[in-house]
């Protein structure tokens, strides 16, 4: 499988927020602190895209609750819980379209 790896957090006033591989894999390490992240749970979805077939696109999602520390530096992760944790069919909806459209093309139309 050759995907394309897309990183998307819900923000705490419920805003899409992507990062890039790179991005994330620092946030993770904790090389790179997100001080507006500070002491709050998030909402992450991962949205892998495979356009390896001629004429077929296998999306897999993944998602999870991020923690932050006092400083905004990534705690931890863990499987949703409270339906508060949980991304909702809107969010969820959102977030594939962005990811799929960066491989858009005029065969593709978007409902």
């Amino acid at each position: 499988m050759n995907a394309d790896i897309r990183h998307f957090v819900i923000t705490q006033d419920g805003r899409v927020r992507e990062f890039s591989t790179e991005q994330a894999a620092m946030v993770a390490s904790g090389m790179n602190p997100m001080p507006e992240f500070a002491s709050h749970r998030l909402r992450y979805l991962q949205v892998a895209v495979d356009t390896e077939k001629v004429g077929e696109i296998k999306v897999q999602t993944g998602s999870a609750c991020l923690d932050f520390d006092d400083d905004g530096r990534f705690a931890g992760a863990a499987a949703p819980e409270k339906d508060e944790d949980r991304i909702n069919p809107f969010e969820y909806d959102a977030c594939i379209q962005w990811a799929l459209s960066k491989i858009a093309n005029s065969e593709v139309t978007f409902h």
